[in-house]
């Protein structure tokens, strides 16, 4: 058989690398496999394997290979300028990265108590003319991730898109809202539509494995926390979801329409 006729097995090989790579992350990959992808955007046309397993042996770990100084990096049989040049940045790059998520843990607003929201709120938002709804989205920590925030077309309503609100709260992978709204020169006093849209929402959030911890409403001069009304919707769903388990067959959404939320 000629040699143009021979099946190249390393055909396409760079780019299963990286379709593994996307598809399920560095988790899937071997020590090596993730140097001999990372080689391969620096040096072209060529297998990357052999280097790969080179460095390795030589420095003893992946966590070496990227801590080595380029100098020690191009004794390395196969190491070029500009291959030491680009494992020695990608070394500095995580430690930079690691850094940053150091600064960004120690620095992070943590909201564990109502009063810490409260407060959280009035020093960043307010009461404006306009009625306003906010989510704010908190770690299973009760560090903030972010607001999310809704407002009204009127001075005297906001409506929540519920799926809109669903879709970007679970974006964020938060595992508990709090939510705010303002009712400008009118009574923190929460009205039927106000509680029946929390028990919509905590509902939504709730089966999503997303606690909705306090529902707070704010006027210009004081507010009121929606803590009763909620803990008693809680019980409630705990309360369902007791009696579904001891049936067969039943479709807790089916039994949810019914309830007093809808």
């Amino acid at each position: 058989m000629s040699q143009t006729n021979k099946i190249n097995i390393h055909a396409g090989h760079r780019q299963r690398l990286k379709n593994k790579a996307s598809n399920f992350g560095l988790s899937a990959f071997n020590d090596h496999e993730v140097l001999e992808l990372m080689l391969t955007y620096v040096i072209p046309q060529k297998d990357t394997n052999p280097l790969a397993h080179t460095l390795l042996n030589e420095f003893g770990s992946l966590y070496k290979v990227f801590e080595a100084s380029e100098l020690d990096l191009l004794k390395v049989n196969g190491v070029g300028k500009e291959t030491a040049r680009y494992i020695k940045f990608i070394g500095l790059l995580f430690d930079r990265v690691e850094k940053d998520k150091r600064s960004a843990y120690k620095n992070r607003k943590i909201l564990r108590s109502t009063k810490q929201c409260v407060d959280y709120f009035l020093s960043n938002y307010g009461v404006s003319d306009t009625e306003h709804c906010y989510f704010i989205c908190l770690d299973e920590q009760h560090a903030l991730i972010k607001t999310i925030e809704y407002e009204g077309f009127d001075k005297l309503l906001v409506r929540v898109d519920l799926n809109d609100l669903v879709n970007r709260v679970s974006k964020l992978n938060a595992k508990e809202v709090v939510m705010v709204h303002t009712h400008p020169h009118g009574s923190v006093t929460p009205s039927e539509e106000d509680i029946k849209s929390t028990c919509l929402i905590f509902k939504r959030l709730f089966y999503l494995n997303i606690m909705l911890k306090a529902h707070l409403i704010f006027n210009e001069s004081t507010h009121y926390s929606m803590d009763k009304e909620i803990q008693d919707y809680y019980r409630y769903l705990v309360e369902l979801e007791a009696e579904l388990s001891q049936k067969n067959n039943t479709n807790i959404n089916q039994i949810i329409k019914t309830n007093r939320a809808e």
